[in-house]
């Protein structure tokens, strides 16, 4: 199962640990096209157990990715269909399969993967520390809205704003051609607009 395709996406170590945490189950691991809202699946059907991957992320968040959907399969095959799918015993399960299989992982994100293992998220996106080292990794240029400097003007896509107070994790910012106020995560993707543009 790991050895042909599968391995071309893993890092180097990953491929004992799926072969391990899926044995004795029927798993049919399926690469996809980049979905905008997922970043994989899981699905126990009649006779097997059908987890996804989206293709083009990085080997460790494929990973981890990977690990979150065997996750799924191991709760389930160990407490029953009725528990909660990110409830307790998804975190109890995630958790220990992220602390089995950190070696494979490099250093620096190691000291983030021991934190988020204390209690994973159901949301990749719903814990900073990961989406910031994974945006980096992927494109070292990413700025963060929380990276700016409050007054700085910055591109979200194709709009022009101005960042403004800071509430919680995330930011009021005013839209520059309407002047409307929006509230805007931390960890948007922004654009810096030099005062020269």
């Amino acid at each position: 199962m790991v050895k042909n395709i599968l391995s071309n996406y893993l890092p180097i170590g990953a491929e004992q640990w799926v072969e391990k945490w899926c044995a004795g189950h029927r798993v049919i691991i399926e690469i996809k096209s980049a979905r905008k809202r997922k970043l994989g699946d899981y699905r126990k059907e009649k006779s097997c157990h059908k987890i996804s991957v989206n293709h083009d992320l990085n080997e460790n968040l494929f990973f981890l990715t990977l690990t979150h959907e065997i996750a799924h399969l191991l709760s389930f095959a160990k407490y029953g269909k009725e528990i909660k799918p990110h409830g307790r015993e998804w975190k109890f399960v995630f958790g220990k399969l992220i602390h089995q299989s950190l070696e494979v992982y490099p250093k620096d994100l190691q000291l983030i993967l021991l934190n988020f293992a204390q209690n994973p998220k159901a949301n990749f996106y719903a814990y900073a520390p990961l989406v910031s080292y994974f945006h980096h990794q992927n494109h070292p240029e990413a700025l963060f809205l929380k990276d700016l400097e409050e007054g700085s003007l910055f591109f979200l896509e194709d709009k022009k704003f101005l960042k403004g107070e800071k509430r919680k994790i995330k930011y009021i910012c005013t839209e520059q051609i309407s002047g409307k106020s929006y509230i805007i995560d931390g960890l948007a993707l922004v654009k810096l607009i030099d005062n020269d543009d």
